[in-house]
């Protein structure tokens, strides 16, 4: 059979099947304590260390779910040598930038603020890690991807 008499429709088949063949791996390592690769644990072990790289993306859209160009995403963390990133979306709305993972293991965020002159200002922390007075729904989840970087992704409405 050549590749290309294969349809796009059988070829999703495939590929679903593929996955979904790996995801009960991915969950019996979760059931039985392990980490399946590519899963986030919920522990405290699961933070880089303080001064590992760490990836940062998402995407920011208006209430109308429109994608928010140009919009500038400022991150800073709370220590002595704290240094500011500023980066501006494109014209999806996407960011993306590298930062240090935060210095003290007791304070995994990073504060942001969102500016866009047709949107209220958001100025809020990116919590790496359970912690007093936050919300579970507040927390990034954390990944090391294959080449051992670590990586979170938040998206963002503003009004």
């Amino acid at each position: 059979m050549r590749a290309d008499s294969i349809s796009v429709k059988r070829r999703h088949l495939i590929i679903a099947g593929v996955v979904g063949a790996a995801a009960p791996g991915a969950l019996l390592a979760r059931q039985c304590g392990g980490r399946a690769e590519g899963q986030v644990s919920a522990g405290h072990g699961n933070v880089p260390a303080p001064g590992e790289k760490l990836i940062v993306s998402g995407r920011i859209i208006g209430a109308d779910w429109k994608p928010v160009a140009a919009a500038f995403v400022e991150v800073w963390q709370a220590r002595s040598n704290s240094h500011q990133i500023t980066v501006t979306t494109d014209g999806d709305g996407r960011f993306m930038f590298m930062t240090d993972a935060p210095a003290q293991r007791d304070r995994q965020y990073v504060s942001y603020r969102v500016r866009h002159a047709e949107h209220a200002t958001v100025v809020s922390q990116l919590h790496f890690a359970p912690a007093r007075g936050v919300s579970h729904t507040d927390i990034a989840p954390l990944q090391r991807d294959y080449a051992g970087v670590w990586r979170t992704t938040f998206g963002l409405t503003l009004v």
